[in-house]
């Protein structure tokens, strides 16, 4: 009993690590505060969320899928080795990195949240609020998929020795 509850104590500090010790929180909290500068201009990005524009629909809901789509592909290569990469298993922080993945890869999906909004067109929503959001998010997940894009190759080559 002791060594499941040390394992779950384990599994939710790497969480817990992989959210709060990263680029992501980094952006987050430097987005925030030019939220509350209010330094940048989301009420024009909300604008131009808001608008009914088919074409400017299907781009802001087509870029936060391609990032997702982006983050499943990179993290097929890290968490589902091939037959010669089955080394990663062994590895003692394998458990540490599946995890940071996987955060990385929620961190792909919440981009769509705001996108839904603003199509719903729902009118007690800031404009300003939900293009901050949006940005916010779309920074997020281009992170992740950037780290995910890194670690990928970071992996091959240390494979390859």
């Amino acid at each position: 009993m002791n060594d499941i509850w040390n394992t779950r104590k384990k599994s939710f500090f790497n969480i817990l690590q992989s959210i709060f010790i990263s680029l992501e929180f980094l952006a987050t909290i430097v987005l925030y505060i030019f939220y509350f500068l209010r330094i940048i201009k989301f009420d024009k990005i909300g604008y131009f969320l808001f608008s009914n524009n088919e074409i400017v629909m299907g781009v802001t809901i087509i870029f936060p899928i391609t990032l997702f789509c982006g983050s499943l592909k990179f993290q097929k290569v890290l968490l589902q080795p091939e037959d010669n990469n089955k080394i990663l298993y062994n590895w003692p922080d394998y458990e540490k990195f599946k995890v940071t993945t996987y955060v990385g890869i929620i961190f792909c999906i919440l981009p769509i949240i705001p996108t839904v909004i603003s199509w719903a067109n729902f009118s007690y929503y800031c404009t300003y609020d939900v293009g901050f959001y949006y940005v916010l998010l779309i920074v997020i997940s281009s992170i992740s998929v950037a780290e995910l894009y890194v670690s990928q190759y970071e992996i091959k080559r240390i494979l390859q020795k």
